[in-house]
C-alpha cells in the first residue's frame, strides 16, 4: 500500500508529528534546567500537545490500516494496545483542560511584558548534546516571568524569508 499517496502522506505526517513532540519534549525538558522560571508554561504546552498530536496522527493510521487496526496480535497487536491505551496518557495530574488552564492566565502577562521584549532563549535549549547547569528545584516557579521562546521566534523569522 506504499505505492497509494494517501498512505504515503499519513505515515510521512506520523513521522513529522513525532518529531515535533520529540522537539517538544526536548525543549521543555532542556528548559527545566537553563529556564527554569519559565518552565510551567512549556511544561504545560508540552503536555498537552504530545498527546494531542499523538492521537490525531493514531486516528489518521488507523484509517490506513482498515481492520488490521483492530488486530490484538502480530504486526498490528501492538497498535491496537498502544490505540487502546493512548487517553491515558493525556490525564496526567491534571488533563488537557487543566494545561490549558493553567496557560491562559500568563498570555496577558506575556503579551504585554515579554513578547517582543524578552532577549531570545539561549541556544543550549534546542541543542540535545550541549551541557546542562546542574539542576536546581528551587528555581522553578508556578507562573512564568517571561517568555523567551516568542522572542526566538520573533528572531528566526528572517531566516524564513
Amino acid at each position: 500500500s506504499l505505492d497509494v499517496q494517501h498512505v504515503r502522506d499519513v505515515l510521512t505526517g506520523a513521522l513529522l508529528d513525532l518529531l515535533i513532540i520529540d522537539c517538544l519534549a526536548l525543549v521543555a525538558t532542556r528548559a527545566l534546567h537553563l529556564l527554569p522560571r519559565q518552565m510551567s508554561v512549556y511544561s504545560a504546552a508540552a503536555a498537552y500537545l504530545a498527546p494531542k498530536l499523538t492521537a490525531e496522527t493514531m486516528d489518521e493510521m488507523s484509517a490506513v490500516l482498515g481492520e488490521a487496526t483492530f488486530a490484538e496480535e502480530g504486526a498490528y497487536g501492538m497498535f491496537q494496545k498502544q490505540l487502546r491505551d493512548l487517553p491515558v496518557t493525556s490525564l496526567g495530574h491534571s488533563g488537557s483542560a487543566g494545561r490549558q488552564v493553567s496557560i491562559l492566565p500568563q498570555l496577558p502577562f506575556f503579551a504585554q511584558h515579554a513578547w517582543f521584549a524578552d532577549p531570545e532563549a539561549p541556544a543550549g535549549l534546542f541543542r540535545l548534546h550541549d551541557a546542562l547547569p546542574p539542576l536546581d528545584l528551587s528555581q522553578p516557579a508556578l507562573l512564568g516571568d517571561g517568555d523567551p521562546l516568542a522572542a526566538t521566534l520573533v528572531a528566526s523569522t528572517d531566516l524564513f524569508e
